[in-house]
């Protein structure tokens, strides 16, 4: 009997390779945003305000404070902020102005430089009173730079922070009208969150420039302060990166209709010596906000 070798039960498989389809080739992400960089325009508006002066918040609270914000539609605001408008594009061709009813905004820069006035003089005062202001006595600021909460709100929605900044003891909203308030109450008490996004709160203290003390110990006296002054510079960024629509709610045409990009700041400060000492100082301060255009 001969030996016939076993038959092959295996199958050659066949290709399931299939021919690749052909896709019209895309243009590069790269190209395509230098195609968009050539019709954007990039737009600023900025403003600066030079030896801001403060006012007392109410009698006898040993405090003064400036309060400024980025908008001219801020009409009815407590308190009362101070426009450096860096909002407003009208329609035009320039670089401050816009060509539609919308823009892209990117960022808004906040630059401040508070500071002691180079001359400056206390009257009626005691000579203690004046060796006390002359040697020991540092003024002490607050600097808060916030935003309203609701994201949904128009031009017409304006800030209480006179009577809603920050939190007393127990928890009640208090701001600097509210009667009673004192500097130092303001420099301790924690900012209102719930109310307010607050982009940054700073406290530092500030001493006068170089004195010299004159007067008499039955009152009379006078501060004099000359020489180098100090001084305090302080930034802030915004980043909006968000369209905005102008023209469609009332107030100024020129500026968004939603006050979503709306920074206001306010700026306190005390001096436990004398009531009205605290006022011996100065800010420069301005706004300036990038957007896009096409």
């Amino acid at each position: 009997m001969g030996y016939y070798p076993k038959k092959s039960t295996t199958t050659k498989k066949k290709s399931t390779t299939t021919k690749r389809k052909y896709y019209p080739k895309k243009p590069s992400v790269s190209k395509t945003l230098r195609a968009m960089a050539i019709s954007v325009e990039h737009k600023v508006q900025g403003h600066r305000e030079y030896d801001i002066q403060p006012s007392a918040i109410q009698t006898g609270s040993r405090c003064y404070s400036v309060n400024v914000v980025n908008t001219a539609n801020n009409s009815g605001s407590n308190p009362t902020f101070q426009a450096i408008n860096s909002l407003s594009f009208p329609k035009g061709d320039g670089r401050n102005n816009r060509t539609g009813e919308k823009m892209y905004f990117k960022d808004t820069f906040f630059r401040a430089c508070v500071r002691m006035k180079e001359n400056y003089q206390v009257g009626s005062l005691t000579n203690a009173e004046a060796i006390s202001i002359a040697n020991f006595q540092n003024t002490e600021f607050r600097m808060i730079i916030f935003q309203i909460k609701d994201q949904g709100r128009t031009t017409g929605a304006i800030p209480n922070a006179g009577q809603q900044l920050f939190l007393a003891p127990d928890g009640a909203e208090v701001g600097q009208n509210v009667s009673g308030i004192r500097g130092s109450d303001l420099m301790i008490m924690p900012t209102n969150k719930k109310r307010y996004v607050i982009l940054k709160d700073v406290r530092f203290l500030l001493h006068p420039p170089t004195q010299i003390v004159t007067g008499s110990t039955g009152g009379g006296g006078q501060v004099h302060m000359t020489g180098k002054r100090s001084f305090k510079d302080i930034t802030c960024k915004l980043s909006h990166n968000s369209i905005v629509h102008f023209g469609q709610a009332s107030g100024n045409s020129n500026e968004p209709s939603s006050g979503n990009n709306n920074v206001y700041v306010s700026v306190f400060a005390t001096n436990s010596v004398k009531t009205d000492f605290q006022d011996n100082w100065e800010m420069d301060a301005s706004f300036t906000t990038t957007a896009l255009d096409n």
